[in-house]
């Protein structure tokens, strides 16, 4: 769809992305807000289908900003540009481990309350889209 859209609006992958993060950190927030019951099995199908709705989205995000990428870099420094990226989500994986790890001790070995917290960090960081929705050109 966000190829399909870009014939015609050159920003339209961008606006992908912003709509793929929000509403994929929208749907972890829900999924890690509700108090999980795996012996239910309506609530146990609802939880996988927000989970699995909220990944999603987010997995949509890195192929559209390559082709972002592919497309706004000039041919001489596109390789640096990809390394950039890549070195930027590696870093951005770290760091969110680490601060994972530290919110799993601090909560007393409980998962959920740094994934939402994680969930909430990613809503917040999508809002840096913005910022180059705003600077690219149509």
């Amino acid at each position: 769809m966000a190829d399909k859209g870009y014939v015609k609006d050159k920003r339209m992958r961008i606006k992908f992305v912003l709509i793929l993060t929000t509403f994929g950190s929208i749907g972890l927030i829900i999924t890690y807000s509700l108090i999980f019951n795996p012996t239910n099995l309506l609530f146990l199908i609802i939880f996988l289908s927000i989970l699995f709705l909220g990944t999603f989205l987010f997995g949509g995000v890195d192929p559209l900003t390559q082709a972002t990428l592919g497309d706004v870099s000039p041919p001489q420094i596109k390789s640096t540009v990809y390394s950039l990226n890549f070195i930027a989500y590696t870093f951005g994986r770290s760091v969110s481990l680490l601060i994972f790890a530290n919110f799993y001790n601090y909560f007393g070995n409980i998962f959920r309350p740094g994934f939402l917290i994680l969930s909430i960090i990613a809503l917040c960081s999508s809002s840096l889209v913005l910022v180059i929705l705003k600077k690219m050109k149509d």
